[in-house]
């Protein structure tokens, strides 16, 4: 067996067995093995492993939500492996390189002031946005790794640079002693929209966040349990007014409203209906609760 490094991993799942076979049999490649993979897994019938190189706990969820099986996976960490240094999340329909944690490892560890990083997600469903003046004034796109006043997290895209930012992807990379009593909001169902956003960005007061671009993940963005695009846009813009209370400074109530009247009109000129209307019913849900 090769040498391991003191990390663990924690995948939550939903009836994607298949999926998860393919991310365990990558991580048992890894050039360094992961101490733990603590594979939270809320289907109805639990995975059974089987890997010689990997040492995986999984543990029964009856709670269906993604941001909260991550929860579970903490708490797990928190009462057994005091010792574990760094900490990552990872969704279990990704691809990586076998050197994938080793870059992680050594971007988290060139200084005391990283306490979390990440690469960058690629996915055949991305949509770009081509940025101009008057997105950035709304909202809509800013700088790469940065959060705008609108809530919208843009992305890291180039593959030469590292970059301090306000938030990271999902399977982001972690020191595990300062997110022990960090959790993911506990209200998020199903594999979670925008839950990654702000757990990291409020994070971010406690340290430096880094993306390095050449670090690569594929993201298949299986649609096995994920929202219609209904629901995807109502739960986007309902999440996404969190960061009011979260991170209040960097928020901005006329902006998040141009940006999601942005998005509608987008939606209605492609006639993506249904996504339109979830953006209405986003707002409705956010007036009720108000």
């Amino acid at each position: 067996m090769r040498a391991q490094a003191s990390y663990a991993i924690v995948i939550p799942t939903l009836n994607r067995h298949e999926f998860l076979v393919h991310v365990l049999s990558e991580l048992s490649l890894q050039s360094y093995l992961p101490r733990i993979v603590i594979v939270v897994d809320a289907s109805q019938s639990p995975y059974q492993p089987d890997s010689r190189e990997l040492n995986v706990i999984v543990i029964h969820s009856e709670v269906q939500s993604a941001a909260m099986q991550r929860n579970i996976g903490l708490d797990y960490l928190k009462q057994n492996y005091s010792d574990i240094q760094f900490c990552a999340f990872l969704d279990d329909d990704v691809s990586f390189e076998f050197n994938y944690f080793s870059e992680l490892l050594e971007l988290i560890t060139q200084s005391d002031e990283v306490i979390g990083v990440s690469g960058i997600a690629i996915s055949t469903l991305e949509s770009k946005i081509r940025r101009n003046k008057f997105l950035d004034f709304i909202g809509v796109t800013g700088e790469p790794g940065c959060l705008t006043k609108a809530a919208i997290n843009v992305p890291v895209r180039n593959r030469n640079v590292t970059v301090e930012v306000d938030w990271l992807i999902g399977c982001s990379f972690w020191r595990l002693p300062l997110i022990k009593n960090h959790r993911f909001e506990n209200d998020f169902t199903g594999p979670s929209i925008f839950e990654d956003v702000l757990f990291s960005a409020a994070l971010k007061s406690q340290g430096k966040l880094l993306v390095k671009s050449s670090i690569i993940l594929k993201h298949y963005l299986s649609q096995i349990g994920r929202p219609n695009r209904y629901n995807h846009y109502r739960e986007w813009v309902h999440n996404r007014y969190r960061m009011k209370t979260i991170i209040p400074d960097k928020f901005s109530d006329t902006k998040f409203f141009l940006a999601n009247t942005a998005f509608f009109m987008r939606l209605v000129s492609t006639l993506r209906i249904d996504g339109a209307l979830g953006i209405i019913a986003g707002y409705l849900t956010l007036s009720r609760k108000r």
